[in-house]
């Protein structure tokens, strides 16, 4: 895990959890939370899952990266109960933390591999509307 100041991760947290509201067809928020956040943290684990969240950002359909940001911010409170006054010992704290990062570890490898395979996905559909249009031509 990254040590990062407590009022330093509250400030991002704070940023991203504006879009919890937000409907997805208004996809500026969602960016604007997202720069916001990625220019606060000094955790480099949190930018890079920020920026494969905008990924499949689009202006007006940002569910994907609303549903990433809703999820990490429940991640990081999960994680983080200090955060929010509750008090915990430093081994309550550090076998939570664990726990919260091997999930993540784990989501976030899936989310690697379903991008992967949806890009195989739309390149084969890509190529049979070609190889279609092809056929259409030459006969």
């Amino acid at each position: 895990a990254v040590k990062e100041d407590k009022a330093l991760t509250m400030r991002w947290l704070q940023a991203l959890e504006t879009v919890r509201n937000c409907k997805t067809n208004s996809g500026g928020p969602f960016k604007s939370a997202v720069k916001s956040a990625t220019s606060i943290t000094t955790n480099h684990h949190v930018k890079t899952y920020l920026r494969k969240a905008m990924r499949s950002w689009k202006n007006n359909a940002a569910g994907f990266t609303k549903r990433a940001i809703i999820w990490l911010v429940d991640r990081i409170r999960e994680a983080r109960p200090d955060l929010w006054g509750r008090h915990v010992s430093e081994a309550e704290l550090a076998e939570q933390t664990t726990k919260v990062v091997a999930e993540a570890a784990l989501a976030m490898s899936q989310i690697e591999d379903d991008t992967h395979n949806d890009s195989s996905q739309a390149n084969a559909s890509s190529d049979n509307a070609h190889s279609s249009d092809s056929e259409s031509v030459s006969s």
